[in-house]
């Protein structure tokens, strides 16, 4: 600028800058510096700036700088008039510490051309107000409300200094060092205690602070240097749990409830709600009570900016079969990536179908089982109807699925399947749909067609039955669903038994079968029984198909309804029926011989046995007291357990060669190393077991059987036996018989009994003091520790080894009467019980097949033992003898006269009725077969017998292998 001095003032030319920063650098001003001293600053609050421009219009500008810092707007004017002076006033506030300056800068802009002068003239003034004192008294406390992005800083004017505090506020920066230049930010002015909130800040980040104060004698800054930390950042979060897989739903039903929990941390604003929406086919509640479906959502209210586990309820609710998958969506609380819950299910046709007893069918009652008897069941009346069911689709009258539940397949177990002989499947119009076999449970009925019910609708199904002739009395038939299905192209059986529906048994007597009792029977009977042992008889009340019936409390009475002896219970032989069934487990024969027994009771037909044969055990053992152990295989000789009277009996010995080393086993009597290949051989080396039994003296005894042999070998035991006889000392022994060891269980074995014993003529009749002994020789066995033993197979005391027979005295007769009507009379004593034969021939020197058989002993009384004969007919023959013979197995005497014998009645004639008459004989009163005859007819001829035989003879001819006296 070009400047000159005037008489009121100072001018200047170059003022046409754009602005008072162009003419500032442009160093275009006019400048007064204004210094304060050292103890008194001053504010330079007005300034009127006298002026003038020579030409146009401009802009006048004041600008000051403290010290040399930067320059401030003070105020700005516009000018006008062209050679005019200008008065323009200036306000603001400069501080002008003790002890500084201030530059005061007059911009003349904006002057209309370089040469259009400003005046700076005299007469300008300034306005400056002065003070004294000190800089005022700051300082600063600790932030409060610090959190990731704020904190208010906390500060206090505690003195003025002597001059008015203008401001007040607070510096500030990250990290350390804070100076008034840093953020500097005010809070006011004046004393007291003051504040700054702040926003913006950086989490997880360390500030500094100090609070400043400024008079007009100065800033003052707090000391010490105080800091902060700011929390760590935290982003708005939504937790959802998971929701398992609903699986297969009915559609039109609901699914169970499944759950998971939703919760919400640092949301924002601070209170709100979150929307929980739900995919289509899907509901969602907070209380199972109120559902929300798909479009809809359901809110979940927060406050605090956070919200805890929450449970959300979801159920699956398919309208359509197909599968149905999607995600629970979430928005609010200023969450950028919410969570999503995914669910899935597939809609399928309903399969909660079931079967279900037809409430409305009563189960007969008390069934006559004989009326339903048919092979084929044809409806009523050849079967009855025993259950009735019925098909629920959709368990009825459940939400429809448009389809139909139709039945394929049935099976059904059956309580008491035994007595069924056929079942049958019939729909609810009476048509027979399948038929099977009873007998068996389950019953099946496969391959089903025309049993439907229709949508949300039922249909019944029945079963009809028939029995076979064996049942039980009282079992109920029950049929229970085992397993169903259905269809698949239709609805479907919730469960695989449909429901496990069955028949009504509840009801007294509902499907209960009835057996009516016609007769008496024999249920358990022996054949053959020991003299004076307790035998088994049991008796039922049955009716015409042998079924037991179960009502009949009859009481029944046993008796011997023929031959000897006397028949006893220590319980009693009336005994009442208890459930249609009496058993005697005590019943005894006092003698030997054959005998029958019937049972009365009631209205019910009398019945009579099949014949029985008692046998008197002569000698048995019980080994099941044996000890076993070490090196002890029983004692030997082992006396007999049971000794018939009148005969003396050895006991069971082991043979000289018998081992008996190491551990034997209880309940048995034996021994081991049976290795010998041969029953010779075994005899060679005294490998054998043999038993005695001797008749007392006056006494003859006669061997039937061996009852009883149980046994137990080992896998390296013996597998053959022979049983061999020697009857007196110089006798040799006999075979009778070989016997198999064919089992090795460790519980024993039985070999087949009896082994007859009758049929061997040296072992009948024998005489007192003669030895019979009996010898068990065992061979064939492959180890030297394999042992053989009489075992107690029975587990019981009953016997284990028993031979049986007959022990008779030597019979004398005595007291031989003539009777004054001529006949003739003798009497006897032997065992009581015995049949004998009486025998007469005039010649005694006559072989006893020769003798007559003239009639039959009678003990009287019966059990004494006291035997007599009355011949009427002595007075035809002038000399008569008598012998008497023993019948071990009762005959039927055969009386003489005249017979007619033959037939027609297969139309040939080889065995026309013929005339005969024949002298009176003793005749076996069992069936034999035409060998057995053909025999006995080969000896009568051989007598000189004339006895007819034709050549086509029948088995149906009696045998009579111990005929007496028989003449034609």
């Amino acid at each position: 600028m070009t400047c000159a001095s005037a008489a009121d003032g100072i001018s200047g030319s170059g003022y046409n800058t754009a602005d008072a920063a162009t003419s500032l650098a442009g160093n275009k001003f006019y400048k007064i510096t204004i210094t304060a001293d050292a103890t008194h600053s001053f504010v330079l609050t007005n300034i009127t700036w006298l002026a003038t421009i020579s030409s146009g219009t401009g802009t006048l500008t004041v600008k000051t700088s403290n010290s040399g810092g930067p320059t401030n707007d003070f105020g700005s004017a516009a000018v006008g008039v062209t050679g005019s002076a200008i008065s323009a006033s200036f306000n603001g506030s400069v501080i002008v510490a003790p002890g500084t300056s201030v530059d005061v800068f007059f911009i003349p802009s904006n002057l209309a051309a370089v040469g259009t002068t400003c005046r700076f003239k005299n007469n300008s003034t300034f306005s400056l107000t002065a003070y004294s004192g000190t800089a005022p008294t700051v300082s600063s406390s600790a932030a409060t409300s610090v959190t990731t992005a704020t904190a208010t800083l906390n500060g206090s004017v505690d003195a003025d200094g002597g001059s008015p505090v203008i401001e007040r506020g607070f510096v500030y920066k990250i990290g350390a060092g804070v100076a008034i230049t840093d953020n500097k930010t005010a809070a006011g002015s004046g004393v007291g205690a003051y504040n700054l909130p702040l926003t913006g800040l950086a989490p997880s980040t360390l500030y500094s602070f100090k609070a400043y104060a400024i008079n007009y004698m100065g800033t003052t800054l707090s000391s010490p240097e105080l800091t902060f930390t700011t929390d760590a950042s935290v982003t708005p979060t939504l937790t959802a749990g998971s929701v398992a897989a609903f699986g297969n739903v009915e559609i039109n039903t609901t699914s169970a409830t499944n759950s998971y929990s939703l919760s919400g941390s640092a949301l924002t604003p601070a209170s709100g709600n979150i929307a929980v929406s739900p995919p289509a086919g899907f509901e969602v509640s907070l209380n199972q009570s109120t559902w929300v479906a798909n479009p809809s959502s359901m809110n979940v209210a927060y406050t605090g900016s956070a919200f805890g586990p929450t449970p959300i309820y979801v159920r699956f609710k398919p309208t359509a079969v197909q599968p149905y998958s999607g995600d629970i969506t979430y928005s609010g609380g200023a969450v950028s990536s919410p969570p999503t819950t995914a669910l899935s299910g597939s809609g399928v046709k309903s399969s909660s179908s079931d079967i279900i007893r037809d409430p409305g069918f009563t189960e007969p009652v008390n069934i006559d089982y004989t009326l339903y008897q048919a092979d084929d069941i044809l409806n009523a009346p050849t079967s009855i109807e025993v259950a009735r069911f019925k098909i629920r689709d959709g368990q009825a009258p459940a939400a429809p699925d448009g389809l139909t539940t139709t039945l394929s397949n049935i099976s059904l177990t059956v309580l008491n399947p035994a007595n069924l002989r056929r079942v049958a499947l019939y729909d609810g119009g009476g048509t027979e749909v399948a038929e099977v076999a009873g007998g068996a449970s389950p019953v099946t009925f496969s391959a089903l067609s025309g049993l439907s019910a229709a949508d949300a609708g039922t249909a019944n199904f029945s079963l009809r039955a028939t029995f076979k002739t064996n049942v039980t009395d009282h079992q109920q038939i029950r049929f229970t669903v085992n397993s169903a299905t259905a269809d698949s192209g239709g609805s479907v059986f919730a469960v695989a038994n449909a429901g496990g529906a069955a028949s009504d048994t509840n009801a007294a007597g509902a499907n209960q079968i009835v057996v009516t009792a016609t007769k008496l029977a024999f249920t358990t009977m022996p054949t053959n029984v020991g003299v004076g042992l307790n035998f088994t008889v049991a008796v039922a009340a049955q009716d015409a198909n042998n079924n037991t019936d179960l009502d009949v409390t009859t009481a029944v009475t046993l008796s011997k309804a023929s031959g000897n002896g006397t028949l006893s219970s220590t319980a009693g032989l009336s005994q009442v029926l208890v459930a249609g069934r009496k058993t005697w487990s005590d019943v005894q024969i006092n003698s030997p011989g054959t005998f029958t027994i019937q049972a009365a009771g009631g209205s019910y037909p009398t019945i009579v046995s099949g014949d029985i044969i008692a046998k008197l055990v002569l000698a048995g053992w019980d080994v099941s007291a044996q000890p076993g152990g070490a090196n002890n295989y029983g004692t030997s000789p082992l006396p007999a357990t049971i000794a018939a009277s009148g005969v003396t009996v050895g006991g069971l010995t082991r043979g000289a060669g018998v081992v008996t080393t190491g551990t034997a086993a209880a309940s048995g009597w034996g021994g081991l190393n049976w290795t010998n290949a041969d029953a010779a051989a075994a005899i060679a080396a005294d490998k054998y077991a043999t038993v005695t039994v001797t008749a007392n003296s006056g006494n003859l005894v006669s061997f039937s059987a061996i009852g009883r042999f149980d046994y137990r070998r080992s896998g390296t035991g013996p597998t053959s036996g022979v049983i061999q006889y020697q009857v007196g000392a110089a006798d040799t022994f006999h075979d009778l018989t070989t016997v198999s060891y064919t089992s090795t269980a460790s519980g024993g074995d039985s070999i087949p009994v009896p082994i007859d014993l009758s049929g061997t003529p040296a072992l009948q009749n024998v005489p007192a003091g003669t030895v019979v002994t009996f010898r068990v020789v065992n061979y064939g066995g492959t180890g030297s520790a394999g042992t053989w033993y009489v075992y107690d197979k029975a587990n019981s005391t009953a016997n284990d080894f028993e031979i049986q027979g007959f022990v008779t005295y030597s019979t004398l007769l005595t007291n031989p009467q003539s009777l004054g009507n001529g006949g003739f009379s003798f009497a006897f004593t032997n065992t009581t019980g015995i049949g004998f034969a009486v025998l007469a021939s005039t010649n005694v020197a006559l072989p006893m097949t020769n003798w007559t058989a003239i009639g039959t002993a009678v003990e009287s009384p019966a059990g004494s033992g006291q035997y007599q004969f009355t011949n009427s007919q002595a007075t035809n023959y002038p000399q008569r003898f008598y012998r008497v013979a023993l019948l071990s197995e009762p005959l039927v005497l055969i009386p003489s006269g005249t017979f007619t014998m033959g037939d027609t009645l297969d139309g040939l004639s080889d065995a026309l009725p013929t005339s005969i008459t024949v002298s009176s004989f003793y005749m076996d009163r069992n069936l034999v077969s035409l060998s057995q005859w053909q025999a006995v007819y080969g000896y009568a001829t051989s007598q000189a017998t004339r006895l007819f035989m034709p050549a086509r003879a029948r088995a149906r001819i009696i045998r009579c292998s111990r005929w007496t006296g028989m003449t034609v």
